[in-house]
């Protein structure tokens, strides 16, 4: 909770959506828990099903790709920030939905490598005309959380 969507909030970024940040203390995603999570929403708050976006950065990139390729129909659009996937049942959901994924070039925390092999599993289903893969040049680990304090993404993401 040190940067992301709810830091942003509380530093003033002002989004109409409902925000809803799971956190991981560690190891890998559940995309089942975090589609139960969302199934408590929808009971306790409501949303408009067409409209799930999902971001997420490092750990968090892993858990958005982990989630939108296993529930590919239900996510509008995605946004994953120096991470990759460990997707059991393969890749190929991913290319089902709007997805940008940024990597920078000197992050030595999560290699752009992890990233690539993203990219090259989707490239391996086929169709990737709504993927968009941006290398930051020169930026490190920790760059890309820019985009969670700045309109640019939200945007992206509320377009589809």
């Amino acid at each position: 909770m040190r940067y992301g969507p709810l830091d942003a909030l509380k530093r003033g970024l002002i989004l109409d959506a409902l925000v809803v940040a799971p956190q991981n203390p560690g190891g890998a995603w559940s995309p089942e828990k975090i589609m139960n999570v969302l199934n408590w929403v929808k009971e306790n708050y409501g949303y408009d099903e067409d409209q799930l976006y999902v971001i997420g950065m490092s750990l968090g990139g892993y858990g958005t790709l982990d989630f939108v390729g296993t529930y590919p129909e239900k996510v509008a659009a995605a946004m994953a920030m120096c991470g990759g996937a460990n997707l059991r049942q393969g890749y190929c959901g991913l290319n089902e939905v709007p997805l940008w994924i940024l990597h920078g070039t000197a992050d030595r925390d999560v290699g752009l490598k992890e990233s690539q092999k993203v990219v090259n599993a989707m490239k391996n289903c086929g169709y990737t005309d709504r993927l968009i893969f941006t290398k930051l040049q020169g930026v490190d680990h920790g760059g890309p959380a820019r985009l969670f304090y700045i309109n640019e993404g939200y945007d992206w993401l509320f377009e589809h």
